[in-house]
């Protein structure tokens, strides 16, 4: 989807904030979605910071992080990942006493790996291509990512990347 007026109101909204810190107001109406996943991080960054300092806005639950702000310091007894959904599903399954079988759907073809930087293309060139995801991650795009979600990487034990 490359054009402003077929998005979701929450993707509109999240745009329009990109093109207002980027000081292209009205930019997103006039048809296409230029933002790159720099840009996205950067535009995600600013909502929580924003947030931090009391700025009244609802920030969607895609941009958000996953731990909600009621249970910072929540102890979990069990978390799944996605990246083991069907074991965590499985071992979930098997406390409550029901059957689970895994099926794979809905799955997306990813490249096998990542020889070119994507992280300032814009997001609507890519069309159906094969991309790994590490063609968007360099040393500023991974210190920023744990930077927003750090919450959720302490809390749901994941490691950051480096």
């Amino acid at each position: 989807m490359t054009r402003y007026d077929q998005l979701e109101a929450f993707s509109r909204d999240f745009l329009k904030t990109h093109y207002d810190r980027e000081g292209r107001t009205g930019e997103g109406a006039k048809g296409m979605i230029d933002i790159s996943f720099e840009g996205f991080l950067k535009t995600v960054h600013h909502l929580h910071i924003s947030r931090a300092r009391g700025v009244k806005f609802n920030l969607n639950g895609h941009w958000d992080t996953q731990v909600p702000r009621p249970m910072l310091n929540y102890k979990y007894d069990c978390v799944a990942k996605i990246e083991d959904a069907p074991d965590s599903i499985q071992h979930f399954c098997t406390l409550a006493g029901l059957e689970f079988s895994s099926e794979k759907r809905n799955s997306s073809n990813y490249a096998t790996s990542s020889d070119t930087y994507l992280g300032k293309v814009p997001a609507y060139t890519f069309g159906s291509r094969d991309i790994h995801s590490k063609s968007f991650l360099n040393q500023a795009n991974r210190r920023l990512i744990n930077k927003i979600f750090d919450v959720d990487f302490e809390t749901f034990g994941y490691l950051p990347e480096n």
